[in-house]
């Protein structure tokens, strides 16, 4: 023998220690994922996670936007709606929930401030309640209006009728048609007869002179 190692001992010697350095060189994580939180509160120790991605369409080569929906784990419950953060794979904590919580990036302002100032915090009751009451007095508001409007056209109406009423007491019954009333003066003195009464009286007259047959004897000359 020539003292050489055969050639499968030396590549299972690498390959074991391949293996071995493996083994001992932890596996890089990989790169944390941001996300907005999108439920909170509804279970505990776990906030749900909408993580956008950038995407190619082969068939029109376009890039869109697409969310994966992720159950994170948060151990101390700190995350709010509407925070950004920054999640991490890790062991399974159930059969949808494979990632945990690594930091908040950006604290929602809307939470922040209720947290800071608990006082205008309303639950969803509340907020409907408000919405409710408020539709009833936008609707009372409307019910108003239109009542005064009905009121103004039928006293604008009333108004007209009257004016109407007045005009027509002030213009003078020979301008309506009608005869002209008769004054106190007028009414106690005999009315002046027409002109076939006078004629008619004329005729009268003359039939009762007594007619002259008698012929005057003509004047010689």
């Amino acid at each position: 023998s020539t003292g050489i190692p055969e050639l499968p001992f030396v590549a299972m010697s690498v390959l074991g220690g391949v293996k071995l350095v493996q083994s001992i060189v932890p596996k890089p994580r990989a790169r944390p994922l941001v996300g907005v939180v999108v439920k909170s509160g509804l279970m505990d120790k776990t906030v749900t996670v909408r993580v956008p991605r950038i995407v190619v369409v082969p068939k029109y080569r376009k890039r869109v936007t697409r969310n994966t929906m992720l159950l994170v784990h948060d151990p101390e419950n700190e995350c709010s709606t509407g925070d950004r953060i920054e999640v991490v794979k890790s062991r399974p904590f159930s059969k949808r929930k494979h990632h945990i919580l690594s930091r908040i990036v950006v604290k929602d302002p809307a939470t922040a401030f209720l947290q800071a100032n608990p006082e205008y915090y309303r639950s969803r009751q509340d907020i409907k309640s408000i919405k409710a009451d408020r539709a009833r007095v936008e609707e009372a508001h409307i019910e108003s209006i239109r009542l005064k409007r009905l009121a103004d056209a039928t006293r604008a109406g009333e108004k007209a009728l009257q004016d109407r009423l007045d005009a027509d007491d002030l213009v003078p019954q020979h301008a309506r048609g009608s005869a002209a009333p008769a004054s106190a003066d007028t009414a106690d003195a005999p009315a002046a007869p027409a002109a076939a009464d006078v004629d008619t009286a004329a005729d009268e007259t003359t039939a009762d002179e007594p007619v002259d047959d008698t012929e005057e004897p003509a004047k010689k000359d």
